[in-house]
C-alpha cells in the first residue's frame, strides 16, 4: 500500500532502469564494507506479522552474499486513532494493534538475543542503523 505499491518495502526498485531493489542496495552497501574489512558483517532485518513471511521468501530467492542476514520480527502494540492518543478499534469491540515500529530496534536486538550474538560472534561494539526509504 506504500506508493501503490503492494508488496514490501524490501521488494521496491529503487530506479526504473536496473530493476535493482532495496535489499539488493542494502546487500551491496554491506558486501562492500565486507569487503573493505576483510570479514562478513551482519545485516539486520526488522519484520512485522505483516512483512516476515514475505521478507523470509525474498531473502531466499535472492543470492545474498557478503552479508549474514538476521531477521527479527517486531511485537504488535495498541494502535492509537488520533493525536490525542485514542485507542483505535478494529470492529466494534476489538482493540487495533499495529507493528510496534522503528523506535522498537534497539529493545528488539537485546531482547531477541541478537546484540549479544554479534558482540560475541563478530566482535561488534557498534552498529550502523539504515533509514528505511
Amino acid at each position: 500500500e506504500r506508493l501503490g505499491y503492494q508488496g514490501i518495502k524490501l521488494e521496491l526498485p529503487v530506479d526504473g532502469l536496473s530493476g535493482r531493489t532495496f535489499l539488493d542496495m542494502y546487500r551491496e552497501y554491506i558486501a562492500a564494507l565486507s569487503a573493505r574489512i576483510g570479514k562478513i558483517l551482519p545485516l539486520a532485518i526488522m519484520t512485522s506479522d505483516d512483512t516476515d513471511a514475505r521478507t523470509r521468501e525474498l531473502i531466499a530467492e535472492k543470492d545474498i552474499q557478503g552479508c549474514q542476514v538476521e531477521i527479527i520480527k517486531q511485537d504488535k502494540v495498541v494502535a492509537l486513532s488520533d493525536g490525542d492518543a485514542r485507542i483505535a478499534l478494529d470492529g466494534k469491540y476489538k482493540i487495533a494493534t499495529k507493528p510496534h515500529g522503528h523506535g522498537d530496534v534497539h529493545s528488539l536486538m537485546r531482547s531477541s538475543g541478537l546484540a549479544r550474538q554479534w558482540l560475541d560472534d563478530y566482535g561488534l561494539e557498534y552498529l550502523f542503523f539504515f533509514p528505511r526509504y
